[in-house]
């Protein structure tokens, strides 16, 4: 992923040879964006459980539509 990341800014500026330190900085940044503080996870977290209920009662609702589309 750094690797991917460091070549798209690399396009971005048209300069294919970068120095050391600005590929360092730009991986640096990128693990910053990528660790998350916990207040956020926590959101995250209520976000992803909220999406999985959703998820489930449209299963359920599928599952017993199906009954009646075949009567």
């Amino acid at each position: 992923m750094k690797l991917k990341i460091s070549s798209i800014k690399s396009r971005s500026t048209g300069s294919p040879s970068k120095n050391p330190i600005e590929i360092s900085n730009s991986e640096r940044s990128a693990n910053q964006k990528n660790q998350v503080p916990p207040y956020k996870k926590s959101k995250m977290r209520q976000k992803t459980a909220k999406s999985n209920k959703i998820n489930s009662n449209q299963i359920s609702l599928s599952q017993s539509d199906q009954p009646t589309q075949s009567n």
